[in-house]
C-alpha cells in the first residue's frame, strides 16, 4: 500500500522488473519485461550504465565500500547491446531505468526472488545490493534494499529475529 500511495501522490517513481504482469505493473512509470531468468543480467546492465554515466555517490563509496575496481571489471561483459539482446529489453528502457534510479534523491529496491530462475538468484541479489551501494541508497530514510519473502510468516520471522541464526531486522549472528 505505501508504494501505491507514493506513486499515486506522484512523490515517487516506480520501476517494475518482472516478466509477469503483477499488481504493481499498473502503477509503474516503467515496466521492464525481461525474458525469464535474465533479471540479474538486466540489473547488472543498469548498474553498468549508472557507473559509466558517472551517476555514483562517490562520497558514500569512499566511506563505505571496498572492491571498486573488481566491481567495475566484473561489469565489463554487460554491454548495452548484449544485455538488450539476451534479455529482450529495449535499450531505451535500460537507459530510462538507470536514469530514474540514479537521479532519484532516495531510492529503495523491493524485491522477491520467487520468480527468479534457479541459478540466477545470487547474481540478481548481488546486482541489487551493488545498485543500492553505488548510488548511496543505504542507511538513509526511505532508501535501501527490502527483500520480500513469499509468505507473511517468513517475512515476520525474519523481521522479528525468530530464525535461530538471526536477530531482529535480519541481523545474522
Amino acid at each position: 500500500v505505501p508504494i501505491k500511495r507514493a506513486v499515486r501522490a506522484e512523490t515517487q517513481q516506480l520501476i517494475v522488473i518482472d516478466h509477469r504482469e503483477v499488481e504493481l505493473s499498473r502503477y509503474a512509470q516503467l515496466w521492464i519485461r525481461p525474458y525469464p531468468g535474465t533479471d540479474g543480467l538486466v540489473l547488472s546492465g543498469i548498474l553498468k550504465l549508472i557507473i559509466d554515466a558517472g551517476q555514483t555517490d562517490d562520497d558514500f563509496l569512499s566511506k563505505n565500500a571496498e572492491g571498486w575496481d573488481e566491481l567495475v571489471a566484473s561489469l565489463e561483459p554487460f554491454t548495452l547491446d548484449r544485455v538488450s539482446a539476451e534479455s529482450g529489453v529495449p535499450q531505451d528502457q535500460l537507459r530510462q531505468a538507470a536514469e530514474i534510479y540514479s537521479n532519484a534523491e532516495v531510492s529503495a529496491i523491493c524485491f522477491g526472488l520467487d520468480s527468479a530462475a534457479p541459478g540466477t538468484r545470487r547474481m540478481t541479489s548481488r546486482a541489487i545490493a551493488n545498485l543500492a551501494v553505488v548510488t548511496g541508497n543505504i542507511g538513509k530514510p526511505g532508501a535501501g534494499v527490502l527483500p520480500m519473502y513469499q509468505g507473511a510468516n517468513d517475512q515476520g520471522a525474519w523481521d522479528m529475529g525468530i530464525w535461530p541464526n538471526s536477530l531482529p531486522g535480519h541481523v545474522m549472528m
